[in-house]
């Protein structure tokens, strides 16, 4: 009984091991996509929008590849803070890091431009 036990305990902690490292594995790719970023993206974040909408938007966007995990990683991770209302330029299939560090630098200026019209016209 005893013998059987510690058969069932040991396989038991084998397979714990197993599945740790799956999930560990999976997270680490939602996290840190493989491959290079993609196509450029205007994204914009709207005044007064949660993190739960930018991490929807920015996943309907394709700039990361799950919302509940960024939610998650943003929540343990001390470099998420506040994000300014406007837009940012990012790319489709970034790395949590490079995407928050785009949001934390804050929107691109608005470019404003002078049109001179000649009296008399």
């Amino acid at each position: 009984m005893v013998g059987t036990l510690k058969i069932t305990a040991g396989v038991l902690l084998v397979v714990l091991f197993f599945v740790w490292r799956a999930v560990s594995a999976w997270y680490d790719r939602q996290v840190h996509p493989a491959g290079d970023p993609g196509e450029l993206v205007e994204f914009s974040v709207e005044d007064g929008w949660t993190l739960n909408q930018i991490a929807d938007s920015l996943r309907e966007n394709e700039v990361i590849s799950n919302a509940t995990v960024f939610r998650f990683w943003c929540n343990r991770n001390s470099s998420c803070g506040d994000f300014q209302a406007g837009k940012y330029l990012l790319n489709e299939n970034m790395d949590f890091d490079e995407a928050v560090g785009v949001l934390n630098e804050g929107p691109v200026p608005v470019e404003f431009f002078t049109i001179s019209i000649p009296e008399g016209l």
